[in-house]
């Protein structure tokens, strides 16, 4: 994307340059699993002191069986599921 913007706004900035304003992978790791929590987190808010429903079903994810975690609860009156699936093949 650095590129394209540098191409599209002829920024004429260096590979060095685009590479220093590029997160690394273990930041962008860092910043999906802070967005994972900060989301259970508000689902957690959302579903305090209301019924909820937790199901699970088994599915299979590049060729890793695992278990697909739903949870379904009642939203200004419509049924809304959210996935939890958080597990990472090894």
């Amino acid at each position: 994307m650095h590129v394209m913007l540098n191409i599209e706004m002829e920024l004429e900035l260096t590979d060095e340059q685009i590479a220093i304003a590029t997160p690394c992978q273990t930041t962008l790791t860092n910043w999906e699993y802070k967005l994972a929590a900060e989301c259970y987190l508000k689902l957690a808010k959302e579903l305090e002191g209301k019924p909820y429903a937790l199901s699970q079903d088994g599915a299979n994810k590049l060729g890793v069986d695992h278990l697909v975690k739903t949870i379904t609860f009642l939203h200004n009156g419509k049924l809304k599921h959210v996935a939890l699936d958080a597990e990472k093949p090894t």
